[in-house]
């Protein structure tokens, strides 16, 4: 029996996909782990590029959806239709993609504050990095004894914040790579994605408490 081709592609129906345009976040259960991931680093657009439809992340690259039906897609390399425009019971937008359970997902329609989590996961970020700079430089000056002791811990806070946050990033990122392959739970990266965030903010807000607590002495050259 020879080989089935793939679905031949028809003209899209621009009238019909119009009204499925715009940003979509996933909401499937079985994705639960990625999509706070899909939350905070923003959610796919789906936009019209002459007779091609095509889904834009955020950071990557764009991919090209070839009709199939008037709202049944395929990819490139795919044989049959995997990606439905549809809407649920209650009347809302979704794209759902039917591949292998490590990349199928239900993504519902998301309004006009869809960039709101990736601006405010931005900020925070620079924020991280530039307070992590400025512990480290003053660690360097409380180390050659230019700066009180009492501001030692207030600037070495933050640097063990960023530690705990790249150990959750790693967790997370170790427990979704095995779940999507072999379905083993680690557990080093368990108790990392667990108890990171909780290390995180017990140094972030212990920073701030001595922060407030010592800020009248940080501009102080005198040691302690």
């Amino acid at each position: 029996m020879p080989p089935r081709g793939p679905a031949p592609a028809v003209p899209l129906d621009t009238a019909a996909v119009a009204l499925y345009l715009g940003h979509y976040r996933s909401a499937a259960p079985r994705q639960e782990l990625t999509s706070i991931a899909n939350y905070l680093a923003g959610s796919g657009n789906l936009r019209r590029q002459g007779n091609l439809l095509l889904v834009e992340p955020l950071i990557g690259k764009a991919g090209t959806l070839l009709p199939t039906g008037q709202l049944t897609f395929r990819l490139p390399n795919q044989q049959t239709a995997t990606i439905v425009l549809a809407q649920d019971k209650e009347g809302r937008r979704v794209l759902i993609t039917s591949m292998p359970i490590a990349q199928a997902d239900y993504a519902l329609a998301v309004g006009f504050w869809w960039w709101l989590p990736p601006a405010l996961l931005a900020l925070s970020v620079l924020l991280i990095i530039t307070s992590s700079l400025a512990a480290l430089v003053g660690l360097v000056r409380v180390l050659r004894h230019k700066l009180p002791r009492a501001q030692l811990l207030p600037r070495l806070l933050p640097l063990l914040a960023l530690g705990a946050l790249a150990t959750t990033a790693w967790g997370l990122a170790s427990l979704i790579g095995h779940l999507t392959t072999d379905g083993h739970l680690s557990t080093v990266a368990s108790v990392a994605a667990s108890l990171g965030p909780l290390v995180f903010v017990a140094c972030t807000v212990a920073g701030l408490v001595l922060t407030v607590r010592y800020f009248g002495r940080f501009r102080r050259p005198a040691v302690a």
